[in-house]
């Protein structure tokens, strides 16, 4: 399994959160392997692979943490349900307890 670095994947958050804004503007849906595209995570002619899976999971998780610490969650919450498997089904949803946590 193939991990992406810190830069990476706060890079690909950022991009993300764009990305659900957008779905939500339009409500419109995405699937999971369309949003890798959208954030850059698989290159023009790239396959979806399982890796690719867990990354946009942990991609979500950032940013629904960064969104309880900022307290947006409560204004304008993000709607993480655009995001659909290929099935058109919603996946398996974020933890509303994901925050961030230093040691």
């Amino acid at each position: 399994m193939k991990f992406l670095d810190l830069e990476t994947r706060l890079d690909m958050a950022r991009a993300a959160t764009a990305v659900l804004r957008g779905l939500q503007i339009k409500n419109g849906q995405m699937t999971y392997g369309e949003l890798a595209k959208a954030i850059g995570m698989i290159k023009s002619g790239e396959r979806w692979e399982a890796w690719h899976r867990n990354q946009i999971g942990d991609i979500l998780k950032i940013i629904r943490a960064v969104e309880v610490q900022s307290g947006s969650a409560a204004d304008n919450p993000i709607e993480f349900e655009k995001i659909v498997t290929a099935e058109g089904e919603p996946g398996t949803g974020i933890a509303k307890n994901t925050r961030i946590v230093s040691d």
